[in-house]
């Protein structure tokens, strides 16, 4: 018998046809608020200075409607994090500190429409030379 394939929360609602209504721009949205994200991080540099405000953003997402909470790790990795000067294990921190701030926001959001579907966190993966950011 072949192994079953790999769970994920994503495809009972898809294959019951329900549209599942993603987030914004994250970066466009922390922008729109003020936030400089000129910075080889991008908007991933608020992990850093201002993890509020990316919780701001994804509780506005998800108060809005959204069934996704995308984490601000688009330009965040390993490579990127080390060469602003963290250690291997404090970028770890950040990068799971990024899925937790979209977790929490999804758990607030359900918590205030119990009767909605729960939204779902996602990472966003970008490309392995992103980090570069030239």
């Amino acid at each position: 018998m072949p192994p079953a394939p790999p769970s994920s929360p994503v495809l009972p609602p898809l294959a019951q046809g329900r549209v599942m209504l993603l987030d914004g721009g994250l970066a466009t949205a922390l922008e729109d608020r003020g936030h400089d994200l000129g910075d080889p991080l991008w908007s991933a540099r608020l992990l850093l200075d201002d993890p509020a405000a990316i919780a701001a953003v994804h509780d506005d997402y998800l108060a809005a409607g959204a069934d996704v909470a995308t984490a601000a790790t688009y330009q965040a990795s390993l490579p990127g994090l080390r060469a602003r000067g963290l250690s291997e294990a404090r970028a770890r921190e950040v990068l799971a500190h990024a899925m937790q701030l979209a977790r929490a926001a999804c758990e607030r959001a359900a918590a205030r429409r119990p009767d909605a579907p729960r939204p779902l966190a996602v990472a966003s993966l970008g490309a392995y030379g992103a980090y570069l950011a030239d």
